[in-house]
Parts: structure tokens; sequence; C-alpha cells
């Protein structure tokens, strides 16, 4: 008996021994459910139990307890799918059924059930010893393949036969698994199938597996086959493609386990059942992990990662259903097989359970082998699945590397069939200099470079379109029109019918092999030419064999056409002079033998007697041991230069002046015997006489600069290993001057690189040193202006643009070079401005002025440009020239400055309007009511309290007077009218004025005044509005002072002069010093007890500041406050005289009483009534004055004609007829003209009074006005 069939025996025998527990669980979940108060809960738990109890049954083949359970199973499952409550009839009936199943277990007897092991089919467990017989005719498939069986663990015999296979398969062991390998058609398979046939016959094993690899494939050939008896038809070109395809193969129809087993996951409550499936499957050779909480599974599925999941329907809490759902939400998990296994017998339950992920579904009892098979089946399909997508990834990363490394070295492009461009890499937009989006879309003509005829590109299509591959070299065009060569490879892709659908190009960048290759052919023609042109001709000569080669241009040398001399030795010593034969014969022996330099001049006698003199150079080649083996030379015909020899010493006189002219100097050295030479110029260049002294390389290092010590020793150094000095540098001449010098030197060197001599010239470069630095700032300065520069021929083509003409107009540099300046402008801009420009610059003039531009993106803009040009000395025009600034912003903010100014003056206009109708609103009612109470004031019949009423009247008509002023001030200022008369004034004067005013305040108040004021303390200003300003800030000093306080008033001078004002007062809080300025705020605690407007300090602050002075105030809470006034001082002012106002005031005096001999009339032309009342009773006290009125202005004018009045006082605003046309009217009349008239308005603002003026007033009277102000203004007139 094996441990499988002791561990089932077990299980059976514990499962009968749970059989009471079952029972008495099913009759207490029974007895619990209670009509009248059903628990489904419950229910589904009596019904869980009963289809564990069905489950566990079948599978011990409890075939009547299984059966009863079931028949329990299918009454309530109804109402466990629907939740409804059982009638009493059904309950009765399984009550019924649920004794009979009490009376199968408790006459339950496991002697009556002896233990019925199940069979379970081992699988193999590995692929050693398994015999695979190859068939084959061709070796080269065998050996490829027989290794990768063998690597896998297989047997494998090879029989390159396959019409012996019956006699082999009778004689030899027999295989687990035969592959033949066909090279038949379907056309003629006979033999095929008769070797299917025989197999089949001989082996008497239809389970056998036989492979056939065909070569080609077909339905109908897969289909004979199969009916003949094959297990599995592969493909040749399949098993070339991937060597592991016939090993996977076998290794399927083997039903071989892999090494690592297959992992299967079982999820059932039931932990009995759940032994029992376990058990089953780890004897069939897999690995399980057994799981009776589901919650638990869920969580561990990810960690174990089984093959197969099998899963219970019916779980308490959770069913296998919900799991299934709940896995498949997962990615990871889309692809896990999942089985149900259940007693559940329902085929929409099934359907249920399969759509929400599931598998299959197994119905317990399930047959042994049957489970092991099912599993065993999905486990390997997954396994399969799992090795091909990791197979396919594997494939497409490699496929994607190797897409990497051709797109990094190569140009790939895909076409559509008819040759426009659907793919390309990244390095074909690289060299051909276009974008992506320009190439797809577009065919392969937009690189054409035009350098191949058109057959050239009919013959590649040709070939493609016919499905060939073309290879070849094209030469393409870049998008910058420059030319590149690549060699290309076009593939075409075939459709089903024969016909390409597209085409793959593949090409390698060859310019630089193509370019490398003509530049070796470009040399060998140079070398051609410039042998022909210098008369020159190469030589080589074959020591060892004697033979000799020389180049084409040697014969003509030797007096021979090209090609008539024949090439020998013998032949060239034969053309020697024969004075130099042995001299050139001993040279060359020399060279050979000594490696002397073969480097010398000797004659030649032509075939016509001609005498030329040739100069010959070479070397010799020699092999590893030293011997010589080979000479090169080179011959030239010198004898031009020889008779140029003649004319040596003319040339060096002329060389002599040149080099004066050019302040250039040569000289030569000897580095063996330390000789230096210089011309006379490189003595003039080094600040000498010329020969005055001994020229040595210590001389010209000593007269090197410091700073360029190094610069000349490091070029000194190069010299010696390119045999080249070339450098610029300054020197210091013995007076002290700098001079920058331009050496240019090569050196000679021996056998061995040692230097023997070395010959050069020096040239003074100071004055080119210069230029160049002059050039040089000159452009750093146009190449750092913000203003954007061009510069451009005669023609208007432009040959430069510094950075700010690049970011202002939008064109690179490049770009801009060799356009035309017209085309920065727009037509419009062009037509009108080139006349004035030419007219401009050919009166010797620059043209400057707004100039519309337009920028490469098409934005206009306007620049503030001068345009310019430079004349050579032909008094032509050389060079234009613009220096712009993009003057659009400027414009823009010009023109919003002006729409801002324009709504300002507007606002400012409704404002004094405003203003001046409200001042003539208020004014009006206030003359009458100061009026009238002034008149009262002088009523002795009013008693003290009416006169304390009249007196508060005043008082409060007199603050409200000072709102309005203050309010009209306010708006003079803001407005920009206030004219100030700034002239110097003595501060103690005015000072002493203002306090004489405010002292009965300070009295009635007990505040204590003091100050301090130096006479000759004089200032700028002027004095009414310093006056203003001393008496509002006094003022408040005294009225926000505290009981008994002080004010302190110094004066003090600095830069300029500070008056100093100091209280003693309740203070101000430092958070609310900044409001203090700011129109109608008050921010005294005691505001409402004490009277003020809250703009005094406003109008003050602005006064002093307009006054070119500043005010600054600092302030500490029940401490006091103190302002500052700081005015600019002016010079003192001479002693005032006081004559002359005692002279003017007797004199005035005596008008006065003059006047009041004599009685006048007065015309008053007033609408409103109140005011009228008011002026009659003012002027009724005044002897010697008689009062005419009119209350409508036609009135007036009938009056003042009838009576002629000595003065008439008109109002402005009346209805009808307005002041100013009436007196338009009166000064029309004759006997008018004189009479002055007064104007007496509530009409108080500034440009009111000057339209007064204007319109021919002698005077005018503000609304409210002071009676004593008023009767002086009407005595004034009278006394005219």
């Amino acid at each position: 008996m094996s441990e499988f069939d002791d561990i089932f025996q077990q299980l059976k025998l514990k499962f009968i021994e749970s059989l009471p527990k079952r029972l008495s669980s099913l009759e207490e979940s029974f007895k619990g459910l209670d009509l009248s108060a059903f628990d489904q809960a419950l229910l589904m738990s009596f019904y869980n139990t009963v289809h564990s109890l069905k489950g566990t049954a079948g599978t011990f083949g409890f075939k009547a307890l299984a059966e009863m359970a079931e028949k329990i199973e299918v009454q309530i499952q109804p109402f466990v799918d629907d939740k409804k409550v059982p009638d009493n009839d059904l309950w009765q009936t399984l009550a019924s059924d649920l004794n009979t199943l009490t009376h199968i277990i408790q006459q339950f007897d496991p002697v009556d059930f002896p233990v019925d092991t199940p069979f379970i089919k081992q699988v193999e467990g590995s692929n050693e010893s398994l015999l695979v017989y190859f068939f084959i005719e061709n070796d080269i498939y065998s050996s490829v393949n027989n290794l990768q069986l063998e690597k896998q663990g297989y047997l494998v015999k090879v029989f390159n036969s396959q019409e012996d296979v019956c006699s082999i398969l009778k004689t030899s062991e027999t295989p687990d698994a035969i592959v033949l390998f066909s090279s038949l058609t379907i056309e003629d398979n006979n033999l095929h199938l008769g070797v299917l046939k025989d197999c089949r016959a001989v082996l008497k094993n239809e389970q056998l597996p036989i492979i056939l690899v065909a070569p080609q494939d077909s339905l109908e050939e897969r289909l004979v086959s199969y009916r003949n008896g094959i297990s599995r038809y592969l493909l040749l070109s399949s098993i070339e493609k991937d060597n592991q395809l016939l090993v996977r193969s076998l290794n399927e129809l083997l039903q071989t386990v892999p090494q690592e087993p297959y992992k299967v996951m079982l999820v059932d409550d039931d932990e009995l059942l759940l032994k029992v499936q376990s058990t089953i499957l780890e004897s069939a050779g897999m690995n399980v992990l057994a799981m009776s909480n589901p919650f638990e599974a869920v969580d561990s599925i990810e960690v174990f990662k089984p093959d197969v999941l099998i899963l219970d329907v019916y779980m308490p809490e959770i069913s296998g259903l919900e799991i299934a759902a709940i896995l498949r939400d997962k990615e990871t998990l889309l692809n896990l097989p999942i089985l149900f296994l259940s007693t559940e017998t329902d085929v929409q339950k099934h359907a249920k359970a399969l759509a929400l992920g599931g598998d299959d579904f197994l119905v317990k009892p399930v047959e042994v082998n049957c489970f092991v098979s099912a599993i065993a089946a999905r486990a390997k399909r997954a396994r399969k699945m799992e090795e091909m997508h990791s197979r396919l990834t594997n494939e497409l990363y490699e496929r994607q590397r190797e897409q990497l490394a051709l797109n990094q070295h190569a140009i790939v492009s895909i076409a559509d069939k008819h040759g426009n461009i659907i793919s390309v890499n990244d390095k074909f937009c690289e060299i051909s200099g276009y974008s992506r989006s320009e190439l797809l879309g577009n065919n392969h003509r937009i690189v054409k470079s035009g350098q191949h005829p058109p057959e050239f590109y009919r013959e590649m299509w040709r070939t493609i379109s016919s499905g060939e591959v073309w290879q070849g070299q094209v030469c393409n065009r870049k998008k910058d029109g420059s030319l590149y060569w690549v060699e290309s490879t076009i593939t075409p892709f075939m459709d089903e019918k024969g016909r390409p659908y597209q085409y793959a190009s593949i090409r390698t960048d060859v310019t630089q092999q193509r370019l490398a290759e003509k530049a070796v052919e470009l040399a060998k023609e140079r070398l051609r030419r410039g042998q022909a042109y210098a008369n020159i001709g190469t030589w080589e000569w074959n020591i060892v064999t004697g033979e000799l080669f020389w180049t084409e241009r040697i014969a003509p040398l030797f007096g021979y056409p090209e090609g008539d001399l024949e090439t020998s030795y013998e032949n060239f010593v034969a053309a020697l002079h024969p004075e130099d034969r042995q001299a050139v014969i001993d040279a060359v022996n020399a060279t050979i033998e000594h490696d002397e330099p073969y480097d010398f001049e000797h004659r030649v006698i032509w075939p016509d007697g001609t005498v030329r003199w040739l100069q010959e150079r070479g070397a010799v080649m020699r092999s590893d041991n030293g011997s010589a083996i080979s000479m090169l030379g080179v011959v030239q015909d010198i004898d031009d230069r020889k008779r140029a020899e003649l004319k040596l010493a003319e040339r060096e006189q002329l060389l002599l002046e040149a080099q004066n002219l050019a302040s250039i100097g040569n000289w030569s050295a000897d580095m063996k015997t330390g000789e230096l030479f210089w011309s006379d110029e490189i003595y003039k260049i080094f600040g000498y006489e010329p020969r005055s002294i001994t020229p040595s390389v210590e001389l010209f290092h000593s007269a090197v600069h410091k700073d360029d010590v190094e610069l000349v020793r490091e070029s000194e150094r190069k010299a010696v290993a390119t045999g080249r000095h070339d450098v610029v540098h300054r020197i210091v001449r013995p007076d002290g001057s700098i001079r920058y010098v331009h050496e240019l030197v090569e050196m000679k060197v021996d056998s061995h690189g040692q230097p023997l001599s070395m010959t050069g010239t020096v040239q003074d470069v100071t004055q080119l040193k210069q230029a160049e630095q002059e050039l040089q700032i000159f452009r750093r300065v146009f190449e750092s202006s913000d203003q954007a520069v061009w510069v451009a021929d005669a023609g208007g083509y432009l040959i430069y643009a510094n950075a700010a003409h690049e970011k202002l107009f939008g064109y690179s540099k490049q770009e801009s070079v060799g356009m035309h300046y017209s085309e920065f402008l727009s037509k419009e801009a062009f037509q009108w401005v080139s006349d004035a420009i030419v007219e401009a610059l050919n009166g010797g003039k620059n043209w400057t002025g707004q100039l519309p531009v337009i920028r490469k993106d098409g934005e206009e803009l306007i620049t503030f440009s001068n345009f310019g040009h430079i004349v050579g000395e032909d008094g032509k025009t050389q060079y234009l020239f613009d220096i712009m600034s993009d003057y659009t912003k400027e414009l823009n903010r010009q023109e919003q400055l002006a729409k801002a100014k324009e709504e300002a003056e507007r606002a400012s206009k409704a404002k004094s309007e405003f203003l001046s109708s409200m001042s003539h609103e208020l004014r009006t009612p206030m003359n009458a009511i100061l009026g009238f109470g002034q008149l009262l004031e002088y009523d002795d019949s009013l008693n003290s309290g009416q006169k304390d009423n009249v007196k508060e009247i005043i008082d409060a008509g007199k603050h409200l007077l000072e709102l309005i002023n203050e309010i009209l001030d306010l708006s003079k200022i803001e407005a920009g009218h206030v004219n100030l008369v700034l002239e110097p004034v003595r501060l103690c004067s005015v000072l002493d004025e203002s306090l004489s005013l405010l002292v009965p305040m300070a009295v009635k108040q007990g505040i204590r005044v003091q100050h301090t004021c130096s006479k000759n303390v004089t200032l700028r200003a002027d004095k009414t509005r310093l006056k203003q300003v001393l008496l509002n800030l006094i003022s408040n000093a005294i009225k926000y002072n505290k009981k008994n306080g002080s004010v302190t008033i110094s004066v003090y001078i600095e830069h300029k002069v500070a008056i100093q004002i100091i209280d003693t007062g309740i203070g101000i809080a430092e958070d609310k010093l900044s409001d203090l300025f700011q129109p109608f705020k008050r921010i005294a605690d005691n505001q409402a007890e004490i009277e003020g407007t809250g703009i005094g300090l406003t109008i003050t602050k602005s006064l002093v500041e307009m006054m070119g002075g500043e005010l600054e105030v600092s302030s500490e809470v029940n401490v006091g406050s103190t302002f500052t006034i700081f005015l600019p001082i002016e010079k003192e002012l001479q002693p005032e005289s006081s004559s002359h106002n005692e002279q003017s005031g007797a004199g005035e005096n005596a008008s006065i009483a003059d006047d009041q001999s004599q009685r006048h009339q007065i015309l008053y032309i007033e609408d409103n009534i109140s005011n009228i009342k008011l002026v009659s009773q003012i002027l009724s006290g005044l002897p010697d004055i008689s009062l005419l009125t009119a209350e409508d202005p036609v009135m007036g004018i009938d009056l003042a004609k009838q009576h002629c009045p000595d003065l008439i006082l008109l109002d402005i605003n009346m209805p009808n007829m307005d002041g100013y046309e009436v007196i338009k009217v009166l000064k029309s009349e004759p006997s008018l003209q004189s009479v002055p008239v007064v104007a007496v308005t509530a009409n108080a603002m500034l440009h009111d009074i000057k339209k007064g003026e204007a319109a021919g007033f002698d005077d005018y009277v503000v609304k409210p006005f002071e009676i004593e102000g008023f009767i002086e203004t009407v005595k004034t007139q009278l006394e005219g």
C-alpha cells in the first residue's frame, strides 16, 4: 500500500468519525430557524453545511448519504437564492428529510464501506532516458536539433533513411517519440503516408507521439497528416528560426513535468475535503497550498504565485465567485487559470461563475484522474503562456536593442507602396536637417540632390517595385542645401499577393568616405599637375634588382618627349654632363653607404646639345638589418633659377628699398657658429642705427616685452619640432617706446633633428595692431550696443548686423547678411522714405526719423533711425548704415500718456465746475446768514442770551465758510492754479502778525505762547501763503493743547530756515501719522469737541512744498507734537522805512473825509430777496448813500439808464440773463461806461474771478462777505 493509500484511508475514517458532529450542527441550525421570525443568515449557514456534507460524502463514495444531502440542498436552494421564507409544507418535508438523513448517519457502519483508494496516474518526472528516433535526410538539421534535445536530457538516435523505418522499429528498442523530417510535397506524399501507417502498424501504439517536420505549409497536407496518425505538424522554417520549438513540442507530447513542479492553490472551507484534494495533487507531483480561510488566500496569492487556482463556490462570508471577481480586477492575475470545484449542478450558475472570471467548473465528486488531468492541463497551458509571454518579451527587448543600435548607426525610413514616407528614425532627421513632421507624408524626392540622371531612379524603382532588393550609393541633399552620400539598401515588403506594400530603406552615411576617395584622386591629379607646372619628376630605384621607375615628367627633364626615354640607370648616367657624372655617382654611393644627404645640383646634356641645370634630392630605404634596398628621389629643372641668380644683386637692392617702405627686415642665423645677420631695416625697427651694434640672440631676447617673453619662448620651442616660427609680440626700444613686431622664421635641421640655420623676417606691425584694436573696440561697441546696427554696401545689401539687430528683427546674422535693407521696411515705408534718405545723403547729412519696419515674423514696429553713409576717397558712397532703436513702446507710452492727460484734464475740469457750482450754491445762503448775523451784532436791543445766539450763528457760519474756502484752496492746489509770488520775506514780521491774530484764542484757552526770532532772518516765500501756513499750524497747536499748556516757536538756520512749532498737547499716535496730511481725515481723539475741517494740514503741506520747502512732524501721545517748516534762505533785506506807510494812511483818511461830504447813489441788481435785504440794511447805516434795487436783470438795466448811479453792485448767477451779459449791456451805454461795476457773487473759483476781471468788473466780492470788508470795497469804488 502506498503512502497516498494510507493518507486517503485515514481521511475517509476521519470523515466517518465527524458525521455525528456534522449531524448535530445541522439539527441545531434547523431548530434555530423560526418561520415567524425567519433568519436568512442562519438558513445560509444550514445550506452551506448540507452542501459541504454532500461534496465530502460524494468524494469518499458514500452515495446514499450524498444523495440525501443533495435532496435537502435542492429543496432549500431557491429560498437561499431569492431570500424568501419557506412555507409550512416545505418545512415539514425538510424536517422529514432531515430525520432520514439522521437515520442514515446513525445506521452508518465503517465496516460496510471498505476503503476504496482511487488509482492516481503518475506523470513522468523528467526527460531523462526518454528515447527519440530521428528519421532525416539532411545531417545539418539533425545535428542542430540533436544538440538541443540532448541538452534537455533526451536520448537521440538518428536514421538517415525513411525507407528503413519499419525494419528499424521491428529490430530496435521501442522509442518514446519519433521525429520525421520530410522533404516531400503534397503532390508526392505516398511514401510519406506509408511511413506513418507502417509506424503505427509496427508499434501497435496509438498514443506514441509522432512529429512531422515538413518543408511547406498547406491545410490539405496538415489534414492528411493528422488523419494518418501524426501528433504534431511543424514547419522546417519555424524550426530554423526557433531552435527550441522541437524541444517544447516533445515536452508537451510526452507530458513531462517541468523542473519546477506545477503550483496549485486550493481554497475550501471544508478542511477535510481540502486535505483530500491536496493529497491527491501532491501525489501527482504538484506543489499545493491549501487555504481554508478565503480572505487569507486572497492575500497569499501574490506571494505563492500559483499556476492554477481552485475555488469552492459556497463558503461562509465570501463565495468563490466573489473571490474570482476580485482577483480578475488585478492586471497581474488576468491570465491565472481559475477552476471552480463544487457540488453545484445548476448550469446557469456554472455560466455565472465562468462570467465572473472562472476558466472551468468541476462538479463534485470528481473522478481523481480526471481531477488531476484537468488541473495539470490548465497548469501546463498557463506555464506555456507564461513561457511564450517571457519569450516574446525577451524577443521584443532584443529587437528594441537591435533597433536602437541600428538607429544609432544607420539612416532608416519606411515608405508606403506609393513611395510616401511613413516612418523615419532620428538619424534620418539629424543627417538630412529636416524635422520628422517635414519628412512624413513626403516622398524621398525631398532629399533628391539632382546629381543622378532620371534613369538612375527609374532603374531603382523598377527593381524594388518588382519585389527585389536594391543596393547602391545615392547622393542626397540636406535641408540647408549641402550634399551627402549614403550606401543604401531598399527592401520591399510583400503582401499575400506578392505585391510590395512597404519599402524599408537602411542607409549608411558614406560622405566622409566619398570625400576621402575624391581627395585621394584630387591629390593624385594635383601631384601630376604640380610636377608638370613645377617641372619636377620623381623616381624610385630598386638597388637590389636594379629596376628603376620614374614618372612621366622625367623624360622632358632630360630633353626627351614624355615616354620616349627608356627607364634605366644607364640612361640616367649617360645623360649627365661629363664634368658632373662622377660627382653624381659618388653622391649616390655616399648616400647608400653612409647615409649622407643626397641633395645637390648638376648639369645634363639634352640630345640637341642644350645644357640644363637640374637639382636632385633623394633618400635611401633600408631593411631591418640596415642594408640599402631602394632609393627614392625627385628631380627638378632649376635652369631658370640659375639664370635668376645673376640678377640677385640687383634684386637685393630692390629688396632693401621694399623693406624700408614696408617696415620689414630679414635676418638669418647660423646655429652652429652663432652668427646673426640683420638687414638695415631690422636695426631701425629695434631702435638702432644700421650696423651700430653687433646683433645677437641675447640682444633680441632682451628687447622682448616682459609680458611676451613666454609667448616668444613657446613659439621657438614649437619651431624646433615644426621648423616654423610665426608670432606677433611687443618689443621695447632703447628709448622706452613699445612697438609690435611680426616674426616669421623657418628653421633647417640636420639628419639628427638639430637646428642648422634659421632665416626669417621681422615687420613692424604697430600701426596694423593699433588699427586692429580700434576695429575690435568698434566691433565690441556695436555688438554690446542696445541699438540695432546694420552696415550695407553701396547697393544696399547688408554685410554686417549686430546682435541687437538680430534681436529686434528676428533674423540671424547669417540670414541678414546679403538681404537688401528695403526687405526690413514695409513697401509703403520704403516708397516715401527712400527719396527722403537719398535727399539727405546727397546733402551730406544723415537722415533721422521714425521708420516703420517689419520683423521676420511679420510684426510691424516703429524704429527711431539714424540713416547715414560712408564716402570713399573718390567721393562716392562706399557703405550705408542705420543705427536704430525700437520706438514702438515709447510711442505707445506717449499715446497712453496723452490719453491719460486728456482724461485728467477732463476730470479736473469736471471737478472745477462742480466746486464752482458748489461754491456758488453754498456762498449764496451763507452771505445772508453771516450778513444778517453781523447786523444783529449791532442791535443794542438784544439781551445777552440773544447776543450769544447771534455769536454762535456767526461762528458756525465762519467755520462753514472756512471749510468752503479750504476746499477751494485744495482744489486750486491740486489743479495747479495757485500762483505764488516768491520774494524775500522777513520772517519775524510775518510771525508777529500771525501771533497777534491768535493771541486772543490762546488767552481764552489758557495757553502760553512764546517765540524767539532774529529780526535779520529772511527767507524766500510767498508772504500771504506763509502767513496762512503759520496761522494754521499755530492755531492747531493751541486748539489741540492741554489746559494751561504751552506753544513754543523757534527759528534756526541750517541749510534752510527752520521754523519749529512745539506744543504740549494731546499728541498723535505713531500709526496715525501717515494719515495726518490726508484730506478730510481728522485723527484727534476729541475731534468732535474741536472745530476743524480735516484739510488744513493738507493745504499747509502743499503750500510749503510749492514754496520749495518741506514739512516734518514728530509726536508722542500725551506729550505733544512738533511741526518743523524748512524754507529756502534768502539774503538779508534793507531795513524798511515806516514814513511811507504813515503818509499813505494820512492821504487815505483825507480822501474818505472828502467823499463823506458827498451823497452817492448805488444800484444793486440781485435776484435773491435775502441778499437784497442784507445789503439794504448794511448800506442804510452809511450816511449820504441811497440804494436802488432790482430783482430782474432787465429792470436793473433800465434803472441804470434812468438814474446813472455812482456804483453798480451786480450779481452774476441770475435767471434769463447772467451778470456777464448785463455788464456787457451796461458798458455799451456811453453814459454808463465810467460807472464802476462790482460783482457780488458766490462764484469763488479762481477762474471765475479771472473771468470777472476779463468781463470788465472793477472789483469782485465773494459771498458770503465780511460787512466791514464789503463797506470798504463800496467806499473805495465811490472814491474812485
